[in-house]
């Protein structure tokens, strides 16, 4: 069974993400939630999940200073 991945935005409050997006904080934060529903819901959606993002960790470590 795939690792069910963690979803954390690092560094990023829920209220600037919405901001960003020019969205409710709670509608950002509904759609947080329906997500990692989906997830642990559908294995195909976790399974894709966690590739993106082993797949963007490699990249970003890749032009890592430290």
């Amino acid at each position: 069974m795939a690792r069910k991945p963690r979803i954390h935005f690092p560094g990023a409050l829920l209220k600037e993400t919405a901001e960003h997006f020019k969205r409710d904080p709670v509608v950002i934060s509904k759609g947080i939630k329906g997500l990692e529903k989906k997830i642990r819901e559908d294995e195909t959606i976790a399974t894709a999940i966690t590739m993106v993002q082993e797949f963007l960790t490699k990249k970003r470590n890749k032009y890592s200073f430290s």
